[in-house]
């Protein structure tokens, strides 16, 4: 049995027996879903000559209770001050319900003393206040390590949850919130399969990093449930798209990096038409080809591009004029009866060009200057004499 005494004062108090109950509930209170702020403690008081206090009648005393991290040093993580009162020797307290020390020290909820990681280690100190013989304040010594119950063992099965200890019967329906699950928690080995539906997702929830390259087949994704608003203004696919399916009066739009289209109507289910986007920007067909409107696209053997357009001499020499119609180049009177024209885009080759002077008169008409940039038209009467007639044209060549 350890002692404490106080200069030659022969009167002292040891602490024989502590024990530390459970975290319990309070006779009367109502029960709550959070842990009640309050802890049993009992012990048992000697003076230093081993006599039980109280011990002809019960005793007052007033009382610090302290709980520190370590067994000696430091500042205490939670202190308050009760009245207690010891019958032959014997006391018991209910912790959390007394008051401030008055010394400014920390009185936080008990419950928040007992986490962290070094939550198993806690000792409580105890102060009794103003001793009959000379008061003072004793120290007793040691202070004792608080320990677990046996049912408190259940509790750290909360700080550290067994694989597959929780299962669907012990969470309730729509109860789990995203704040509620840490990043990369739920994973594909979480989810059954199938057991997701459109009512589980919320908007937005799912975006192009939670889906792995190449993750998706047909069979993940129900008819229809990919639309327009499902895809991104202008959508870019790298390699190869294919449509390997007939489809009945439905449209393809086919867009490059500059942001030219191509819409392409795929013939009905009887026609049989295939087609697929090739990584050049071409797009292979199977069968016929039709415009929006129907009309059956000839084909060719070499990939052509068409000009053409109308404009007239009759205007001001050097200055570059916009077609009278068509589109795709501008022209400019060189002198009188001579137009250049030139293509806003080169062909590949040198184009095949068609140009007649637009009069009622007898004319005559040369091309010169033939090149995949443009060329040169010269309109003269019959007296050799240039004219600024209007003229067309239309220009056939490789793009």
């Amino acid at each position: 049995m350890k002692t404490m005494q106080r200069s030659n004062q022969r009167t002292s108090l040891s602490i024989l027996w502590m024990a530390l109950a459970t975290l319990g509930l309070t006779v009367g209170t109502r029960a709550a879903d959070a842990p009640p702020e309050r802890m049993t403690y009992q012990g048992f008081l000697v003076d230093g000559n081993g006599t039980a206090l109280g011990n002809a009648s019960p005793e007052n005393f007033d009382v610090i209770f302290r709980i520190f991290v370590g067994q000696t040093g430091g500042d205490p993580l939670w202190a308050e001050q009760q009245t207690i009162t010891v019958d032959k020797g014997y006391f018991s307290v209910l912790l959390g319900e007394g008051g401030d020390t008055g010394l400014g020290e920390l009185r936080p909820d008990l419950s928040t003393v007992f986490a962290g990681p070094d939550a198993s280690d806690r000792y409580i100190g105890i102060s009794v206040k103003d001793l009959p013989v000379n008061g003072t304040n004793l120290d007793i010594l040691p202070r004792l390590k608080l320990v677990s119950s046996p049912y408190a063992y259940l509790a750290a099965r909360a700080v550290s949850v067994a694989n597959n200890a929780i299962g669907s019967d012990q969470v309730a329906i729509d109860s789990l919130t995203a704040s509620d699950l840490a990043a990369n928690s739920v994973g594909s080995s979480e989810v059954v399969d199938n057991s997701l539906t459109a009512n589980d997702l919320g908007a937005g929830s799912v975006g192009s990093s939670e889906v792995s390259d190449n993750s998706l087949t047909a069979n993940d994704l129900a008819a229809n449930s990919v639309g327009n608003s499902e895809l991104a203004s202008n959508p870019k696919f790298d390699g190869y798209v294919g449509v390997n399916q007939l489809f009945s009066d439905v449209t393809l739009t086919v867009r490059d990096g500059g942001g030219h289209s191509w819409v392409i109507l795929a013939e009905n289910s009887s026609g049989g038409d295939l087609f697929s986007v090739l990584p050049n920007g071409s797009v292979a067909v199977n069968g016929n080809v039709l415009t929006v409107a129907g009309k059956h696209v000839p084909n060719a053997e070499e990939r052509l591009r068409i000009v053409r357009g109308a404009g007239t001499a009759n205007t001001t020499v050097g200055g570059s004029n916009s077609p009278i119609y068509g589109s795709g180049f501008t022209y400019t009177k060189i002198s009188q009866g001579v137009v250049d024209v030139s293509f806003n885009t080169s062909f590949s080759g040198i184009p095949t060009v068609t140009a007649n002077p637009i009069s009622a008169g007898a004319i005559f008409c040369g091309l010169e200057n033939l090149s995949t940039s443009g060329f040169r038209i010269v309109m003269y009467d019959t007296g050799n004499s240039g004219r600024d007639w209007p003229f067309n044209f239309i220009a056939v060549g490789p793009r």
